[in-house]
């Protein structure tokens, strides 16, 4: 807990903030109203404990001193009535579904809370007053809980101008907070929370056709809320906050968070936390195009930025409902859509920068695989799906990486002496670069910062393709037609023994070796005109093996012709 302001400085009480910070934190974002109430009870008495405000330890009952203009001394006073009534109000939702009527009660006395907690605020001296938008995040909690009151009891008209008054309360502070990001998406968050009760009970009061435009239902009724008396300092509270939003022009101001756009139409960041996480994302994005850093290094700020902000979008997706959930759909798939494009430009630029080499082309095959994982996820996102001219070329630029990753890893089996493989490979490569040409769409999308071109990109392609393949063939006609080595008969043509480089190193005399190599060559010769070449003549062994076959048939007519009678 923050150290009491002196005398001297303003004193703040930012209620969005401090109340969507608390629960978010202790259970009332998934509606666990019972750890909220826990949590707040504590709060209070420790404030309680710090303001010496307890109840005493006296026998019997002794009330707390009340908290009057008189004795308000201290901030940390209205942060106790604050955090009393938000209990109050928890305590009323947790009980609501079984006992109404002491929810009912429950409620009453937050209501009380926070009527004592605006009126002391407006009374403050001019040295601690607090600021307009401080006020008015006051008025608009007492009127929430005044309209919820009305709604409980099925009293839709002073519930709808309870309502609208929130709701052009918490416009106005929007406006005025148009320089501080974090600021205006807690009012604009908090207008959102209001928004579906005004649709509802101006449905119940039969504005059925125009329920769901509630900026337009805020208008026609808050001339009749105004004069209701549902917050008498309604008119006090805007002048303060004109002029504040006034003072704030002239100083001229912006807003730090560039706008989020997707298809050239702004997308609206509602929330706190997605603020804080954009910021980051912007500095870490704005830092990368400096970055002397190796492309790996210098990209794992901006997705880590991207991932949180992600993260921030998916928890608040799955616990949001209504109208609310369709906005941070477009939200989340627009910043998912951002961390899928930046992990594709980080893996392309790795790939560039590798070189030639076999290790080289395996470790780009693996980012350009990386590249069309990526690539199947960008086309799965719904904002997508509902542009055609982008989902065009998404599918083009997959049917191109297809053909650049068959490329390389044709190159690796070109490297491995695998040139039919490599072939295989090229040739597919040719029919995705023909697939890619007939779904490029005509024009590219807003949303593609790095369109497919059919001249740099499709024909160049095609072109050095083309190239690969023709080596390729060319590499396989000679692996199949290479000659095959000779095989040398050492008896008959054998290379002669070196002799005399043999002499020579045995340390014999120049003269002496070549008489010996001469006497050697002559025997040799000699040798060969002795050898009779052994031929074996077919056709003789066939005569012969007929004349063997015509004696041995005239031995059998003899016996038989000697056996009958005949000769």
């Amino acid at each position: 807990m923050s150290a009491p302001p002196t005398s001297k400085t303003q004193w703040e009480l930012p209620v969005l903030s401090l109340l969507t910070a608390e629960r978010n934190a202790f259970g009332l974002r998934t509606r666990d109203y019972k750890r909220y109430r826990t949590h707040c009870a504590n709060k209070v008495h420790r404030l309680r404990q710090v303001l010496k405000l307890t109840h005493g330890k006296v026998k019997g009952y002794k009330p707390a001193p009340p908290i009057t203009p008189e004795t308000l001394t201290d901030v940390r006073a209205l942060h106790l009535l604050l955090f009393q009534s938000d209990r109050l109000y928890a305590h009323s939702r947790e009980l609501q579904p079984t006992l109404p009527r002491v929810a009912h009660t429950r409620l009453r006395r937050a209501l009380q809370s926070s009527s004592l907690l605006l009126s002391l605020a407006l009374s403050l001296p001019p040295a601690h007053a607090l600021p307009a938008s401080h006020l008015a995040q006051i008025a608009v909690q007492h009127l929430v809980l005044l309209g919820t009151i009305h709604l409980d009891a099925s009293s839709y008209t002073p519930a709808l101008h309870a309502f609208s008054l929130a709701h052009a309360l918490l416009a106005r502070i929007a406006r005025l907070e148009a320089s501080d990001d974090r600021a205006r998406a807690l009012a604009q968050a908090a207008a959102d929370e209001v928004a579906p009760q005004v649709r509802y009970c101006a449905y119940q009061l039969g504005e059925r056709g125009t329920a769901h435009e509630v900026e337009r239902v805020v208008e026609e009724h808050l001339p009749a809320a105004r004069e209701s008396g549902a917050l008498k300092e309604f008119d006090v509270l805007v002048e303060r906050l004109e002029e504040a939003t006034a003072a704030r022009e002239a100083q001229g101001g912006k807003a730090q968070l560039e706008p989020l756009t997707w298809r050239g139409e702004v997308v609206d960041v509602r929330n706190a936390e997605l603020v804080d996480v954009l910021l980051r994302v912007q500095r870490t994005r704005g830092a990368l195009a400096n970055s002397k850093k190796p492309p790996r290094s210098k990209y794992d700020g901006v997705l880590l930025a991207y991932t949180d902000a992600v993260g921030v979008a998916a928890g608040l997706l799955s616990s949001a409902g209504g109208a609310s959930s369709s906005s941070l759909q477009t939200l989340h798939d627009t910043l998912a859509f951002r961390l899928l494009d930046t992990r594709l430009e980080r893996d392309l630029a790795l790939a560039g920068g590798l070189g030639d080499s076999p290790a080289d082309e395996r470790a780009r095959v693996k980012l350009l695989d990386g590249v069309l994982q990526t690539l199947g996820q960008m086309k799965e996102l719904g904002v997508v799906e509902e542009d055609d001219e982008l989902s065009g070329s998404l599918e083009a630029k997959v049917e191109y990486y297809k053909a650049l990753r068959n490329h390389h890893l044709a190159r690796s089996h070109h490297f491995a002496s695998q040139p039919a493989e490599a072939l295989t490979l090229l040739s597919a490569a040719h029919l995705y670069l023909r697939s890619a040409r007939t779904l490029l769409p005509p024009s590219p999308s807003a949303e593609d910062r790095t369109p497919l071109s059919p001249e740099r990109d499709l024909d160049a392609h095609d072109a050095r393709v083309s190239k690969a393949e023709e080596e390729a063939k060319r590499a396989w006609f000679a692996a199949r037609t290479a000659r095959r080595p000779l095989f040398f008969d050492l008896a008959g043509a054998g290379v002669g023994v070196p002799m005399q480089a043999l002499l020579e190193r045995a340390g014999r005399e120049t003269g002496e070796v070549q008489e010996e190599v001469r006497e050697v060559q002559e025997k040799v010769k000699e040798v060969r005109l002795e050898e009779k070449p052994v031929v074996e003549d077919v056709g003789m062994r066939e005569q012969e093996r007929g004349q063997e076959q015509e004696q041995e048939q005239k031995g059998r007519g003899s016996w038989l012709g000697s056996l009958w009678g005949r000769k």
